[in-house]
């Protein structure tokens, strides 16, 4: 067996530095001004990758990444009298240590993989109402611990029983929970917003003629929630829905460099939510020409 090594910190990103200066508000009154800030976070990464055998390989991956709030996240708020109020200058940035082993089959016409992950962020950066004050203050707040794990599995097949026919499919269960939340406990032990908890896709593509191919796609979204109590309802407006959405295109090249286009998104004409309705089927056309 042969054993691969690969160990470092990334050399693109291995520090980052973050000021906020010169920031005021002001008024036909008043004019107040923000403290500056200046932070400074390294952000390593690493991975260790292990061929077990012919067309078998193992990986272990570490990474940390951080994300600063932005000027809107920071400095939203309002004069009242000789205060700034409903805002948080002093916002924490967000620090995501994530790990993730996975392993790989390479086959003669595709591969597959099987993945397990788990993401554990601090301080992330949401708008929250805080009902530890009176009266409440709803802005951009920090959520002191949320964590993310699951597992995914991913195939890629190509000239899967005709020639020119290509193959993918994915699978994910996600357990996504906020651990602490001080501002709003109501939150802690509740599954994180916007993350569902099965994902899945299939995706299909067919030449079927050297100027022709047809491709056909199926994407599902399983339960999840659009508020931090996880109180909201599901196929309603204010909510987010489970859906799943079939998607197919038509593509001919008809001349070097030229491709036409057909397709629809939403075959199915599947209604579903995210605050506001998802379009419905929608059809389009297309015309490309590259050099």
């Amino acid at each position: 067996m042969e054993f691969r090594r690969r160990l470092g910190a990334d050399p693109g990103r291995p520090a980052e530095q973050w000021r906020a200066y010169g920031g005021l508000r002001a008024n036909a009154v008043d004019t107040l001004h923000y403290a500056d800030r200046r932070r400074t976070d390294f952000s390593p990464k690493a991975a260790l990758n292990w061929d077990l055998a012919d067309g078998w390989e193992l990986r272990l991956a570490y990474g940390k990444a951080v994300r600063y709030p932005t000027v809107t996240e920071l400095f939203q708020g309002s004069l009242s009298g000789n205060a700034i109020v409903n805002n948080n200058p002093a916002l924490k940035p967000e620090r995501d240590q994530s790990t993730d082993i996975t392993l790989t089959r390479h086959l003669e016409h595709g591969h597959w993989r099987v993945s397990l992950y788990q993401d554990r962020i601090a301080d992330s950066l949401y708008s929250q109402t805080d009902i530890t004050v009176s009266p409440t203050v709803t802005s951009v707040q920090n959520i002191d611990k949320m964590r993310s794990r699951g597992i995914e599995g991913e195939l890629g097949l190509t000239d899967v029983g005709l020639d020119g026919l290509y193959l993918s499919a994915s699978l994910a269960f996600n357990r996504a929970k906020t651990l602490e939340d001080r501002q709003y406990p109501l939150a802690n032990g509740k599954t994180f917003p916007r993350i569902p908890k099965v994902r899945a896709s299939v995706f299909a593509d067919y030449r079927f003629a050297p100027q022709w191919d047809a491709s056909l796609g199926i994407r599902h979204s399983g339960r999840q929630y659009g508020t931090l109590d996880n109180s909201d309802h599901v196929d309603s407006y204010g909510a987010v829905s489970r859906f799943t959405v079939a998607d197919a295109k038509l593509r001919w090249k008809f001349a070097p460099g030229w491709t036409a286009a057909l397709g629809v998104d939403n075959l199915t004409n599947e209604r579903y939510w995210v605050y506001h309705p998802y379009a419905g089927r929608t059809w389009f056309g297309e015309l490309r020409w590259e050099l």
